[in-house]
């Protein structure tokens, strides 16, 4: 498993979803007042094993915590397709923060 953790300094959290609805691709939404979860379920075709991943927003005060998570599929030393899909997803929120002049760091 994977697993990386950002803060971004906002408070605009259904802006940051849409973005990120709008540039990922995600399979299941669930939206509430101050959180949003994003999940997606591939099918690696290498191995034939699924392959989990789960984006997760939480505003706070002035800022935004994101949780990205993947999983699943064979184990590996090297865990490429769930490095790949973490790293794709912190690239988005990384564009949307350069967007908007926004900081964001790792946790």
């Amino acid at each position: 498993m994977t697993t990386l953790k950002l803060k971004l300094t906002d408070t605009n959290l259904d802006q940051l979803v849409n973005y990120l609805i709008k540039d990922g691709k995600f399979d299941y939404e669930n939206h509430g007042e101050d959180m949003s979860i994003l999940i997606s379920n591939n099918l690696l075709l290498i191995d034939l094993t699924a392959h989990l991943n789960i984006v997760i927003l939480k505003k706070a005060a002035s800022f935004i915590y994101i949780d990205i998570i993947s999983g699943g599929g064979e184990d590996s030393l090297l865990s490429l397709a769930e490095k790949g899909y973490a790293q794709s997803n912190a690239r988005l929120i990384h564009d949307y923060a350069e967007l908007y002049e926004l900081p964001v760091e790792p946790i």
